[in-house]
């Protein structure tokens, strides 16, 4: 059974891509105090990021949620311990995400630790349709003295993510995924999907691991959308549409993204729906930092 202890997680929605911080390695260095650990475990993480007293309260699980036996730290779960935002009388709580191992831009092995926070409300999981789980992330290297050091993490305001109680973390597709998201950035990116009334849409994301920066998701663009669940596919109102991903490596120091769409693509307004067959170019504004784009020449 993983083990579990209770972590603040605001409320979210389905597909939420909003960036705590700019990109702003200066900002970073000063905020990312050094940290070595003798082992990449639940233990060692929850306390080197987790443990601020300040935050430790008391509070209700029912048992199906925290059952006995269940401990971390010496400290039995059943007695309703937990890490708790100020403010807030809802708190979530923290599961073992698991630990990818990738390497550098440079070739240099590293250890991504991953940490996944479900939302609890009145002592149950809460797993509805807009609620999705925070993904935190600490990538480390592992020195000649086998111990192993903070080269980057998450920032510690990352949206939640994710629907139906779950950010449908999957370490298989983010390792076949991963590569060079710029000269020396290196990244993932996958799709996330939401269906509602009858039509779907998803989004392209991208995770980058910058090491002079915060890891953190970045929504790209609109991937594939539908509206098959509600409108027949003869009315002049259907549409349908997917698209392709792919990077342009150029040298600098974030690379373009292509999205190529084909099908039949509702205009802004859904006023006009239209079949396509085009590609458009999104850029990295590093004062944004967020995904724009491109202006045409």
């Amino acid at each position: 059974m993983k083990k579990l202890l209770c972590a603040a997680l605001l409320a979210c929605s389905p597909i939420l891509f909003l960036n705590p911080t700019s990109a702003n390695p200066v900002q970073f260095a000063q905020q990312v105090k050094p940290v070595e650990l003798t082992e990449l475990s639940f233990k060692s993480i929850i306390k080197t990021f987790y443990a601020d007293t300040n935050r430790l309260r008391k509070v209700h699980l029912n048992p199906d949620v925290m059952k006995k036996g269940d401990e971390y730290a010496g400290v039995k779960l059943s007695k309703g311990w937990g890490l708790f935002a100020p403010k807030q009388n809802e708190g979530g709580v923290i599961q073992w995400g698991g630990m990818v191992q990738y390497k550098s831009i440079s070739g240099e092995p590293r250890y991504l630790v991953v940490m996944d926070t479900s939302v609890i409300q009145e002592g149950e999981f809460a797993d509805g349709h807009p609620i999705g789980s925070q993904l935190e992330f600490y990538s480390f290297r592992k020195l000649a003295n086998h111990h192993y050091q903070l080269v980057t993490r998450s920032h510690p305001d990352i949206e939640p993510r994710g629907s139906w109680g779950s950010a449908n973390w999957d370490a298989t597709e983010f390792k076949k995924h991963l590569q060079s998201f710029g000269k020396n950035v290196l990244g993932s990116y996958g799709k996330d999907s939401y269906t509602s009334t009858g039509e779907t849409e998803s989004s392209w994301w991208v995770l980058l691991l910058p090491e002079n920066d915060y890891i953190d998701f970045y929504k790209v663009a609109d991937a594939a959308g539908d509206n098959e669940g509600n409108i027949d596919q003869t009315s002049s109102e259907y549409y349908n549409y997917d698209s392709t991903f792919k990077i342009t490596a150029n040298g600098q120091a974030y690379y373009p993204i292509q999205i190529h769409y084909t099908g039949t693509m509702p205009n802004d307004d859904f006023s006009k729906i239209s079949k396509v067959n085009k590609t458009q170019t999104f850029i990295f504004n590093l004062s944004k930092a967020k995904y724009v784009l491109k202006k045409q020449d």
